[in-house]
């Protein structure tokens, strides 16, 4: 079964591996477009949107990460479809992630919370507001209720929120906010562990993040540090 698959962008024909490669070896100039998760089903990007590629632009090559959960069987045929025109679509599209992943949760708790924040002095260098586009919360197995949040000036307005967690069932939801400099995202995330005596520390199992569309796109593709 397909855990996810992640879409990266590569400026230079030298971050192209010619071999397959580990998750976590992706080169640290590549950085992610898109991502599909379990569940998510099909979607396309807003007419408004779309990515700028070849001259002049930082889309040169393109690195398809596949993760798969558990043994592979058969051929697989998943991946996307890019398609390209000369006419240029008004805003380039960015990706980021809030939160973090490599989280160790302790065994025997049935209500564990985690929560990550992006701050807003982390966010206050922004030279411009970013409208959200889409959004898809991520958690490993673990995982039980997920829940992120946009602050500002003290006033909360939810992102996005799965009160019943499931890995298989990701998706993007299609979301319309206006994100400004100095605003804050918080994510918040609970896990299960009643049933299991196994921790998971550093072995990247447990995510608490999400992860969301947008633009006019900026130079950053993660925020969050656990609180």
């Amino acid at each position: 079964i397909i855990h996810h698959i992640v879409l990266y962008s590569a400026p230079h024909v030298s971050s192209v591996s010619l071999d397959y490669y580990l998750c976590p070896a992706v080169s640290e100039s590549a950085f992610p477009l898109y991502t599909w998760s379990a569940g998510s089903g099909n979607y396309s990007l807003p007419p408004e949107v779309g990515l700028k590629v070849g001259n002049g632009s930082e889309h040169q090559y393109f690195i398809l990460q596949i993760h798969y959960h558990g043994n592979l069987t058969g051929q697989d045929s998943s991946g996307f479809s890019l398609r390209m025109t000369p006419r240029l679509r008004k805003n380039n599209l960015g990706l980021i992630t809030f939160g973090a992943g490599d989280l160790s949760i302790p065994p025997g708790t049935k209500d564990f919370e985690i929560s990550v924040n992006c701050s807003s002095q982390q966010t206050s260098s922004m030279p411009f507001p970013i409208l959200f586009i889409s959004a898809a919360l991520r958690a490993g197995e673990l995982g039980k209720t997920l829940r992120a949040e946009q602050w500002r000036d003290g006033k909360m307005m939810l992102i996005s929120d799965e009160y019943e967690y499931d890995l298989k069932k990701q998706h993007f939801q299609t979301i319309k906010r206006i994100f400004y400099p100095g605003d804050e995202v918080m994510v918040h995330c609970k896990y299960d562990t009643s049933r299991t005596q196994e921790t998971h520390p550093g072995d990247e199992k447990e995510l608490c993040l999400i992860t969301v569309q947008y633009y006019p796109k900026l130079n950053i593709t993660h925020c969050g540090s656990k609180q």
